[in-house]
């Protein structure tokens, strides 16, 4: 089996990785690669999918710290954004736009959450709502397909 990479900048992987998260519990908006990827790397990882057919692809390998389900609406996360160390929002925004789980997770995370937003140059609205109330550190980069993209961490200053 090749080796599974999440489809994020090589300079956000770099930077994280170098990160110790053993003890760390990150909560994912948007299942793949990354669930798989970052399952070697945290302790724990809730993983929301709304894609039946990713959701599919990850439930047959049933991960033992992952906890993955299925959702259709926002509300769903209201329990767990309060207990996680990283929330990442990286859901296909057909069905709930990036700035709408921007937003739902501002009002509903502890102030240590750290928040990350992959895509912010396709997510300018979220981008631009997450900028203006955390510090932000942006990772542009090359990702594994050839592809430029843009992934940033959201952080307050109790870090």
């Amino acid at each position: 089996m090749s080796k599974i990479v999440p489809l994020l900048p090589d300079t956000f992987l770099k930077f994280f990785l170098s990160l110790n998260l053993n003890d760390k519990t990150y909560l994912e908006i948007g299942s793949g690669n990354s669930t798989v990827f970052f399952s070697k790397h945290f302790k724990n990882i809730i993983s929301f999918e709304d894609s039946m057919v990713w959701f599919d692809k990850l439930d047959v390998l049933k991960i033992p710290n992952v906890n993955l389900q299925f959702f259709k609406s926002e509300v769903v996360f209201e329990d767990c954004v309060h207990c996680t160390d990283f929330i990442m929002i990286d859901n296909n925004p057909i069905s709930t736009t990036r700035t709408k789980f921007a937003k739902f997770i501002d009002e509903h995370k502890t102030p240590e959450s750290i928040i990350i937003l992959d895509n912010g140059e396709k997510h300018m609205e979220a981008m631009t709502f997450l900028k203006s109330k955390y510090y932000c550190l942006d990772f542009p980069g090359e990702r594994y397909d050839g592809s430029f993209s843009v992934t940033s961490i959201f952080f307050t200053n109790h870090q």
